[in-house]
């Protein structure tokens, strides 16, 4: 398995309170079968994701790359790992709006990958958007920028991608769109793919589901 959480919680101080958000959560997920996890606004996706691409650290358990335990690295190490290792896409895209399309999508390909530039033109081509490589990303639409986002996360060739209500600030036809694309992409290249929604009728595109409720994660339907 490519991830593997043994026992982990995650709490926030907010006040004089902790607020736990995870609760002893263990799950083994890796393979070819994208993954999709279920739940409320506020129920602990983003924080889990968070986890699992090394942008945090558990309160307390471990989660486990290929049997690294991610929380045992250094900040650089764990930087280094997320930029060869993990791709992100948002829900708010989070382009930068002075670079056009392919220059947002070179720049993890800036922190040490050669061809990066060929790469960019290669990826963009896939996603649709060969002839819109000079766009800024606000003469783009929003299918159009949550693309370019898509290929920026793709450029480094990670092993893993993470999505975070990547469809969220989409039309129904736009949103249709970029699942079937995500989920395109990554049954192509045979990565390990993580997407977190609160949207039923994302959520059941998806085999291997799991809800998060009240900081506890279950397989959907038990």
């Amino acid at each position: 398995m490519s991830y593997c959480l043994e026992k982990v919680s995650k709490g926030f101080v907010s006040g004089r309170r902790e607020l736990t958000v995870l609760r002893e959560v263990s799950l083994e997920l890796g393979g070819e079968v994208p993954t999709v996890i279920q739940g409320a606004s506020g129920s602990g996706k983003t924080t889990l994701l968070n986890l699992l691409g090394g942008l945090d650290a558990p309160s307390a358990g471990r989660v486990l790359w290929r049997g690294e335990d991610l929380g045992g690295m250094s900040r650089v190490a764990a930087a280094r790992w997320r930029n060869k290792q993990v791709g992100f896409v948002f829900q708010s895209y989070q382009l930068m709006p002075q670079l056009n399309a392919l220059e947002n999508v070179l720049l993890p390909g800036w922190l040490g990958r050669r061809n990066a530039e060929e790469r960019a033109r290669e990826l963009l081509g896939q996603v649709g958007l060969g002839e819109r490589l000079d766009h800024l990303p606000r003469e783009l639409s929003g299918g159009e920028q949550q693309r370019v986002a898509i290929a920026r996360a793709l450029i480094q060739d990670p092993a893993v991608l993470l999505a975070d209500e990547p469809t969220g600030n989409l039309d129904a036809e736009n949103s249709e769109a970029i699942l079937h694309l995500l989920l395109d992409l990554t049954a192509q290249t045979k990565k390990v793919f993580i997407l977190v929604t609160h949207d039923d009728s994302i959520a059941n595109r998806f085999t291997q589901r799991y809800l998060l409720r009240d900081g506890e994660l279950k397989v959907a339907g038990t």
